[in-house]
């Protein structure tokens, strides 16, 4: 309303003839101002009002919450945090094996000049049970295992930096002893080709085998399996025997 009289009273003067052009444009400017000067001011608008944080308190807070987050995480306390390697087992331990034929083992002889005697590599070929072990069947709860097995160990040759080779076949006869189960220890050994001998673990200022068990599992040990013996393939190598034979007596 305030425009549209503004704009009708500089209509009026434009068309009064009564001055100069100059002049009623003059006059028109001077009303004008004073027209504008007697208009009260429009309030100014009210600032509008936050409903919610600014960006940067919104980055501020994030900050703040990942950082508190992260050291607690450090701190162990949250669920699937940090865990220390010496409060919790890493993993379950391994459980010694039972005793098979040709196993690598490690023994001790009295001749050794040391307190438990001189510790010596082998493999196991043979595996027998005691017979004078008293019966365990009425107490078997309490059964251990030991005194019912017998093994026949032959030696291996120790031919330096841990490797053990096979006696020649004349040695190897004296080179057999025999241990009750519970007397020789498992060892990780492996046959090495180009030295012709088995390499073992063995301890850096003495020099003797490292076992991986102190000795083999003994509870619910039952002997040695028995190998399969498919009956179709001996009859079939019977045969096979009898038309050899007569054809080497007639081409005799």
């Amino acid at each position: 309303a305030s425009f549209c009289a503004l704009v009708a009273l500089i209509t009026l003067y434009g068309a009064a003839g009564f001055a100069p052009a100059r002049l009623r444009a003059s006059t028109a400017i001077r009303h004008v101002s004073t027209f504008a000067g007697s208009m009260p001011l429009a309030p100014a608008a009210p600032a509008a009002r936050s409903s919610g944080p600014s960006a940067i308190q919104i980055h501020q807070s994030a900050s703040s919450s990942e950082a508190s987050s992260s050291s607690s995480d450090m701190d162990g306390s949250s669920g699937g945090g940090y865990t220390r390697q010496g409060d919790d087992p890493i993993g379950t331990k391994r459980e010694a094996p039972y005793p098979k034929i040709s196993d690598v083992v490690s023994f001790n002889d009295v001749d050794g000049g040391q307190a438990d005697g001189q510790a010596l590599v082998g493999k196991i070929s043979l595996i027998q049970p005691i017979l004078s072990a008293p019966s365990t069947s009425d107490d078997d709860d309490n059964d251990d295992g030991t005194n019912k097995w017998l093994v026949e160990i032959t030696e291996l040759e120790d031919v330096g930096d841990g490797y053990y080779a096979e006696y020649p076949s004349r040695k190897r006869r004296n080179k057999r002893a025999l241990r009750n189960l519970e007397d020789v220890a498992p060892v990780a050994a492996s046959f090495v080709r180009t030295e012709d001998a088995y390499k073992v673990p063995t301890d850096r200022g003495t020099g003797r085998p490292v076992p991986l068990f102190p000795q083999y599992k003994l509870v619910g040990y039952g002997g040695p399996a028995a190998v399969p013996i498919n009956e179709d393939v001996v009859q079939s190598d019977l045969e096979r025997y009898g038309d050899l034979k007569i054809k080497l007596l007639r081409d005799a």
